[in-house]
């Protein structure tokens, strides 16, 4: 059990100079492929503009923080809120965001098709909740302040820290400090 600061994320401005993505986890094995397995990362978009095309990549994305943004993809319109569902892609389509009202952050959740899958999912939080770590169950990002505790381990975790779950039936006590959204990040190897 592990909890990754996000002071501590290696940040990575990006090529157009429209954002700048924080790495959270990335999983590479180059005996597989040249490129990473699965990346968990932050962006935060400064501006309207095209996201990277990634060949080859399932994409979840959810809005952390700002008013949200509107994403074409393929032809189709689809508004990303704070408080809304993550919305899932291909990694090679076309996408162009609109901020609606200035800056936004956002959770993003790559895999790599055909060797892993992924889920994304938020869960609000406004009181205690206590947590047994399922299979692919890999990480829980916050989006708020809480406290963090388990047999054997106490943690703090700030707004956008990221903690590595435990083992499959392991439980978590999860104390937030307000309401927030936090987010678990399902991975499992392709069937």
């Amino acid at each position: 059990m592990q909890l990754l600061k996000s002071a501590n994320y290696k940040t990575v401005p990006w090529k157009n100079g429209g954002g700048v993505t924080r790495e959270v986890a990335l999983h590479r094995d180059e005996s597989l492929h040249p490129d990473f397995m699965w990346r968990v990362s932050i962006a935060t978009v400064a501006e309207d503009g095209p996201f990277s095309a990634f060949p080859g990549i399932d994409r979840s994305i959810a809005v952390l923080a700002g008013n949200g943004m509107v994403l074409e993809t393929d032809g189709h319109s689809t508004t990303l809120m704070k408080d809304g569902a993550p919305h899932v892609f291909d990694g090679a389509s076309p996408v162009h965001a609109r901020l609606i009202a200035g800056e936004t952050v956002d959770l993003n959740l790559m895999s790599r098709r055909g060797f892993y899958r992924h889920q994304l999912i938020r869960l609000p939080v406004e009181g205690p909740v206590q947590l047994e770590a399922q299979s692919g169950l890999r990480f829980i990002v916050f989006n708020g302040r809480a406290q963090v505790s388990g047999n054997t381990y106490f943690f703090t975790a700030e707004p956008l820290d990221c903690l590595i779950c435990p083992a499959e039936g392991a439980v978590l006590q999860i104390e937030p400090d307000g309401f927030f959204d936090i987010f678990l990040v399902f991975i499992h190897p392709a069937a």
